[in-house]
């Protein structure tokens, strides 16, 4: 595959994909209740390696705790073991086979484990279970169908997200970039030329249009918009990587096609 693209050229609108699990809002009226309103504290924070071992105490002593469960998978999976943090929310579904949290955090793990069937069937449910899905989990049901080429589906969950919720840049930019993997490139530059023209675009939203404009081979005006934000060698660089992605993403090799996909998508999902 080719090599790693310099940062900020790909669609920055993926890599909020992944986002904090809320506390689990334990009552803390047993001894039980204030160890898991401690680690929901510390998995707050960002300190999710102790807050796994919390939570991995009440599950021994309680496997059936869900809400014990979920926190540890959420933990174990925030701390980058999704391997883990599998098996935990395996546990939690068998318990709870429509929690919104489960389904959502192991369908991001499933994308970190390039197992996007799974994840595209996991982050679906998550969102018809949760009562308000958030952008990020839009984001993510979307991003999973792309990686494994279902498109219209993807853009379909893009587009409920926008119409849904406060509309982030990251679903107009996931959005752009699926229609662009179909091929619709004259779609997707009219949705992102809408803000990388607009005063006070961000580099983030230049370079997005940038990376369209290579897929669709308009070479020089990749190549203006790259320069803007980017040094001369590496906006040529990363020209040179994406025309390269482009052979395989609309080429005929079902193997080459997916690896092509994953290559744009999977690195900035923040699985």
């Amino acid at each position: 595959m080719c090599s790693a693209l310099v940062g900020g050229f790909l669609l920055t609108g993926c890599s909020t994909f992944d986002e904090t699990p809320p506390a689990t809002n334990a009552v803390a009226a047993s001894p039980s209740g204030e160890v898991i309103a401690i680690a929901d504290e510390l998995r707050a924070g960002g300190d999710n390696q102790a807050a796994a071992a919390l939570y991995l105490g009440e599950v021994r002593r309680n496997p059936d705790d869900l809400t014990a469960l979920v926190g540890l998978a959420e933990s174990l999976r925030l701390a980058g073991d999704c391997t883990g943090a599998s098996g935990y929310y395996d546990r939690a579904l068998a318990l709870s086979p429509a929690d919104p949290q489960a389904l959502a955090g192991y369908g991001r793990c499933a994308i970190a484990l390039d197992r996007p069937e799974l994840a595209a069937r996991l982050l679906a449910q998550a969102v018809e279970a949760s009562p308000e899905p958030s952008p990020g989990l839009f984001s993510a049901t979307g991003v999973a169908h792309d990686l494994i080429g279902d498109h219209d589906a993807a853009q379909l969950y893009y587009r409920r997200g926008l119409t849904e919720t406060p509309q982030p840049r990251s679903l107009l930019a996931n959005l752009a970039l699926s229609l662009a993997l179909q091929g619709h490139f004259r779609e997707a530059g009219t949705l992102l030329r809408s803000r990388a023209d607009a005063p006070g675009a961000t580099a983030g939203e230049r370079q997005n249009l940038a990376l369209v404009l290579a897929l669709s081979g308009a070479r020089a005006e990749a190549l203006r918009y790259g320069r803007m934000d980017l040094s001369p060698d590496d906006a040529a660089r990363n020209l040179t990587v994406i025309s390269e992605l482009a052979l395989d993403l609309y080429g005929a090799d079902p193997a080459r096609k997916a690896a092509a996909r994953r290559a744009l998508l999977a690195p900035q999902s923040g699985a």
